[in-house]
């Protein structure tokens, strides 16, 4: 059978080419390779930590067929390791067909690693004026790869103008400088440190417990630093047997543009008091907390009244009330008792140039009345003492403010008068069991007054000289407005505070003369002259004064009480002289103790007044 010529031909052309191939290779293979299409993409990358692959998968464009079929080669920069620093580097891809392998292309390009944009922000911060700043803080964002400021080349830092001198206020934190081969920092955001004002010098308060009818049981004062967080203080409290020194640390708080801390005191009985402490421009307040021995739980005792402070007079500002005065703590009850002293209370009082009123005199039961308390801007003085050492709940409290002296003649003189007196509180708990306290062993409360007056001395005649005319001597009678000529005497009424005493009690004098001597001697109605022996000596310089009379008594014998028999008992007083405004009568004021008869029951002491009194006011 013959075939046709038209079937023939065909065949003959399919092996001309299959020959073609065999007899040249390499024109059929470029033939190939360039039907091949082969580009690079997302060369442009931002450093991520890690290495910058290039992924056929993702990043490589090949026709005809995918990614799959072919086999890569890609170098960087001429390796084969991928680069992971930002930069530019040079990327070469050849691509070969996994079924043909004579089908193959190649790529080029360039891969761009950008730095990863890094922002910087300063910290706020806060500090005490007066103190160094401290470590200035920067946070960031932006870090991949769990990198920290530990990789940048060069960190950026937060600086202030802010110095350890400068005033209270806001400072800015910049944040400059800082760089990294990695890391483009785009953003440097400041902060603020904020410089608390500070609140230096001496604040106090006393402590009321409003459960006792707001009676001041305690003072606490407390030293606040011109610079720096520590402050120290003294608790007082009449629960406790001794002060207590405080210790603590403020912290600067924001949002109170001031400070707050605390400080905590164990006693030896092994209970913990705490003071809470708030500073800021509208002052310094504390509250009292407690946690009793054998408890855990903290218990609020008081919330203070806000903290005074204390004035700095010295010599440059010396206090407007330095000088000499007399005080007296004043009975204000008239009434005799046999449960509680019914005199008055009197020191000395001199106030120095910085302020300090030094107390130095007795109480009405002859228990020491000492102190040395400072004022406010005010010239207000805060009292806390304790006449019975450490006794319980046993002290003398109370505040009181000097004014300006109503009298003319003594303008420039600071007093407490009667019309303005403030409440002293002095309080005695019982005697304890196994101590010896003969006067009052039951205790007592008692509310008094306190009265202070500047003192001015007697003074003799001086001449005349060329700078100063001849001044005329002013007597004591003078200066407690009992006389207005030096050659005059004055006279002044006195009371001995009990109504019965006994039955020579009507022999006591009852008028008072001071001499043109500044001597002050006793009137008597009639002879004999002066029967109960009673006698006064004055301290010219600080008004001090004290003297003795003696009573005389018929008693039942000890043995036979149906015989009587003379008792005769000495009494001593001690007291101040006042030099008082002139609508106030009292110008002098004291106690003695009036010791029981043998027959009296109860056979207990008594405390009575003694007054002396302008007369006609």
């Amino acid at each position: 059978m013959s075939i046709p010529d038209h079937a023939i031909r065909p065949v003959l052309s399919i092996l001309a080419i299959i020959l073609g191939v065999l007899a040249c290779p390499e024109a059929m293979r470029a033939q190939d390779t360039a039907a091949v299409a082969l580009s690079l993409k997302n060369l442009e990358r931002t450093y991520a930590g890690a290495a910058a692959i290039i992924d056929p998968a993702s990043d490589i464009e090949i026709s005809p067929g995918v990614a799959d079929d072919y086999s890569f080669k890609i170098t960087y920069a001429g390796k084969s390791t991928p680069p992971k620093n930002a930069g530019s580097y040079s990327v070469k891809v050849v691509a070969t067909s996994k079924s043909l392998p004579a089908l193959s292309a190649t790529a080029s390009g360039t891969l761009v690693i950008a730095k990863a944009p890094l922002s910087v922000a300063a910290l706020d911060q806060l500090r005490h004026f007066g103190v160094a700043n401290p470590v200035l803080t920067l946070s960031y964002a932006g870090f991949v790869a769990n990198e920290t400021v530990k990789v940048l080349d060069r960190r950026p830092v937060g600086s202030t103008l802010a110095k350890s001198s400068s005033p209270a206020g806001d400072y800015e934190i910049a944040v400059t400088g800082g760089a990294d081969n990695n890391y483009e920092i785009v953003a440097r955001t400041p902060g603020t440190l904020t410089i608390v004002p500070a609140f230096p010098g001496t604040y106090e308060a006393l402590i009321f417990d409003f459960a006792e009818y707001n009676t001041p049981v305690g003072k606490l004062s407390l030293t606040l630093p011109s610079r720096g967080a520590a402050f120290t203080g003294r608790l007082e409290l009449g629960r406790e047997g001794a002060p207590l020194s405080l210790s603590g640390k403020l912290v600067p708080d924001l949002e109170l543009l001031g400070a707050t801390g605390s400080a905590s005191r164990r006693t030896s009985a092994g209970d913990t008091y705490r003071v809470g402490v708030t500073v800021d421009e509208r002052g310094v307040y504390a509250a009292l907390y407690v946690t009793e021995n054998g408890t855990s739980d903290e218990v609020f005792l008081f919330d203070l009244p806000p903290l005074v402070r204390l004035a700095a007079y010295g010599k440059s500002s010396p206090c407007p009330a330095a000088g000499t005065h007399t005080f007296v703590l004043a009975n204000p009850s008239s009434v005799q008792d046999l449960l509680f002293p019914g005199g008055s209370g009197f020191s000395t009082a001199p106030i120095s140039v910085g302020g300090a009123l030094k107390l130095s005199g007795r109480l009405a039961d002859g228990s020491k009345l000492t102190a040395s308390i400072l004022p406010d801007a005010d010239l207000g003085y805060r009292l806390f003492i304790r006449p019975y050492g450490s006794r319980l709940r046993s002290f003398v409290s109370g505040d009181f403010t000097l004014k300006p002296h109503p009298d003319a003649d003594r303008a420039g003189r600071y007093c407490v008068p009667a019309s303005a007196a403030e409440t002293v509180y002095w309080l005695k708990a019982p005697k304890p069991s196994g101590s010896a306290d003969a006067l009052f062993p039951d205790g007592f409360s008692v509310e008094t007054h306190a009265l202070l007056d500047p003192w001015t001395p007697p003074s003799k005649a001086k001449p005349a000289t060329t700078s100063s005319p001849a001044l005329p001597a002013v007597t004591l009678a003078q200066r407690l407005a009992l006389a207005d000529d030096p050659a005059a005497s004055g006279l002044s009424l006195l009371s001995h505070g009990i109504e019965d005493l006994g039955a020579s009690g009507y022999e006591l004098p009852a008028i008072l003369e001071f001499t043109s001597a500044n001597k002050a001697l006793p009137v008597l109605a009639a002879p004999p002259a002066n029967p109960r022996s009673w006698k006064i000596a004055t301290t010219a310089a600080d008004g001090r004064f004290s003297g003795s009379f003696k009573l005389r008594d018929e008693v039942a014998g000890t043995t036979d009480a149906s015989v009587m028999k003379i008792k005769t008992r000495t009494l001593t007083f001690q007291g101040i002289l006042r030099q008082a405004p002139q609508d106030d009568p009292v110008i002098g004021a004291g106690y003695f103790l009036l010791p029981p008869l043998p027959d009296s029951v109860p056979a207990t002491t008594m405390s009575a007044n003694l007054l002396l009194e302008r007369p006609g006011i």
